[in-house]
């Protein structure tokens, strides 16, 4: 069991989920005072994609979680809080939400990892 979970927590997963965190939050931080910050979740999500191919679907998704809530906190104001006050920028959370999603969802798995699920 142990060996299995060494396999999914890979130190270069742990490593790109701390970058894109850290990328996740300066993005916030930065354009906040902008009119692009709507648009910001969409740019990150451009960055999600080759997370999923290099890293795998888990490190995406986990990747995608925390990039959901620090946009949340730190770029749509009340600054600080998870809740979103306007609409539509709750409006452009979902559909970071569901992108980010399909993104995981539709993105291949590392070879390693589907020679070994292909002998189960």
């Amino acid at each position: 069991m142990l060996s299995r979970m060494r396999r999914l927590i890979s130190p270069i997963s742990l490593l790109v989920t701390v970058l894109c965190a850290v990328v996740a939050f300066g993005m916030s931080v930065l354009y906040r005072d902008y009119a692009v910050k709507a648009a910001v979740p969409l740019i990150f999500l451009i960055a999600l994609i080759p997370v999923a191919h290099l890293s795998g679907r888990l490190a995406s998704l986990v990747v995608a979680i925390n990039a959901g809530f620090i946009f949340a906190a730190c770029l749509f104001e009340p600054y600080g809080s998870l809740a979103i006050r306007s609409a539509a920028d709750r409006v452009e959370m979902l559909v970071f939400g569901v992108a980010a999603l399909g993104v995981v969802h539709f993105s291949p798995m590392p070879e390693g990892r589907r020679k070994s699920s292909a002998r189960t």
